[in-house]
């Protein structure tokens, strides 16, 4: 799975590395893609990578560092708890907290969260996702809103949510 997973996630990588700096293959990528890239992603020189690459490198890193119940927490928070605040929070999001961040938004990432959990803990019934997971979901949250580091969250929400699951769930 891994390798797979890798494969994958590098060809990726020298995609975009080609689009950057090949004219010839920024012409075909962007007749391809381009429908589907958002305008900051267009700028190939300043955003070597799509966010469909971190997204790519995000997965790899989780199944690579983590157990495969918490990559699979990890990677679930990224996919369905930052798409839900995304989508919860363009739509009907009023009041700002941080840039373009709504609470409406992070109330959607952390009930999704919790959904997210109780599913988890179903699904893998001899895992405690219970001890570590809301924490971490409330946490993820905070750490999305914030933007700490200036990492696209397609790479560093699987990360930092693996990562804090597995304090809390080991030292906690």
């Amino acid at each position: 799975m891994l390798a797979l997973i890798g494969t994958g996630t590098i060809m990726m990588i020298v995609l975009d590395v080609l689009k950057a700096y090949t004219s010839t293959f920024e012409n075909l990528y962007n007749k391809v893609f381009s429908a589907i890239l958002r305008e900051d992603e267009k700028n190939f020189k300043r955003n070597l990578f799509t966010g469909g690459t971190y997204y790519a490198i995000g997965i790899f890193l989780s199944v690579l560092l983590f157990p495969k119940e918490v990559a699979v927490f990890s990677i679930l928070v990224m996919i369905w708890c930052d798409t839900m605040a995304a989508l919860i929070g363009k739509k009907f999001g009023k009041k700002k907290l941080i840039g373009n961040k709504t609470i409406e938004g992070s109330v959607a990432f952390v009930l999704t969260g919790v959904l997210l959990v109780f599913t988890l803990q179903y699904t893998f019934p001899d895992f405690n996702f219970y001890k570590a997971g809301f924490v971490t979901v409330f946490l993820a949250a905070v750490f999305e809103q914030q933007n700490f580091i200036r990492i696209n969250d397609n790479l560093s929400l699987p990360v930092f949510s693996g990562f804090i699951f597995i304090i809390i769930n080991n030292f906690i």
